[in-house]
């Protein structure tokens, strides 16, 4: 059995307005950085920065995220902007929540 020690930092921020009752819509940004063998120092091999709109509703109980974030720029690979090996080139993501 080999293992892999690889260590993912990522950090998320976002805005949003009301637009309508339960309704928002707003951005969110997302840093994403992978170091590998973490154990023998904290190198970076690869980083990802994704942005996108996201549409936030909320009823009394329960509530939903969806958002969709391009990468905008990652780190250098030979002939590209986007870091393709570690992370995907789009993301869709839904987050569902129920109050209780």
């Amino acid at each position: 059995v080999e293992w892999e020690k690889e260590l993912v930092l990522e950090a998320t921020t976002g805005l949003s307005y009301r637009v309508a009752p339960g309704w928002s819509v707003g951005g969110e940004a997302r840093y994403a950085s992978v170091y590998p063998d973490w154990t023998e120092g904290l190198h970076r091999e690869a980083y990802a920065v994704f942005a996108g709109p996201n549409v936030h509703y909320a009823g009394k109980r329960f509530w939903a995220t969806a958002t969709y974030l391009p990468q905008l720029f990652g780190s250098p690979s030979p002939g590209r902007s986007l870091h393709l090996d570690e992370f995907e080139k789009r993301e869709i993501r839904v987050i569902l929540g129920y109050n209780f």
